[in-house]
């Protein structure tokens, strides 16, 4: 311990020493902390807390996949037939991109959106604001 204790008094000499290599080492490590944590800030909601619904885990989402990895396009008769045919999900939903485009008096303003099946708040677990 007395040689950490001594090492530190060094480092601070050091550093009362060579003020302008303090500041610079300084500035340094406060900006690669804050972006550092600016990021982190970010990203955790993102990628590492669950999603807010309950049973979160448990929620999936499947698609037909071609050889090479891309997503091949299904129509709403696939899901009526998995939805028919499911004997492991609890509930089954569809959902589709959708990207509306409002006119008005203004400028027109494009919207993103989802067109979805009746299933799918119940397999969120939330219930709709409105309709």
């Amino acid at each position: 311990m007395q040689i950490w204790v001594q090492d530190f008094h060094y480092g601070l000499r050091q550093l009362r020493k060579n003020p302008g290599f303090a500041g610079t080492a300084i500035l340094i490590l406060g900006l690669g902390i804050g972006a550092t944590t600016a990021i982190f800030s970010a990203v955790n909601p993102i990628l590492f807390e669950p999603l807010p619904y309950p049973h979160a885990s448990r929620i999936m989402m499947i698609w037909y996949a071609a050889a090479d990895g891309s997503r091949i396009p299904q129509t709403f008769h696939t899901y009526r037939e998995l939805a028919e045919r499911n004997r492991s999900f609890d509930t089954i939903a569809v959902m589709k991109p959708w990207q509306p485009a409002f006119t008005g008096a203004d400028q027109p303003e494009r919207f993103d959106g989802q067109r979805i099946s009746d299933s799918y708040f119940r397999l969120l677990g939330v219930a709709p604001a409105l309709g």
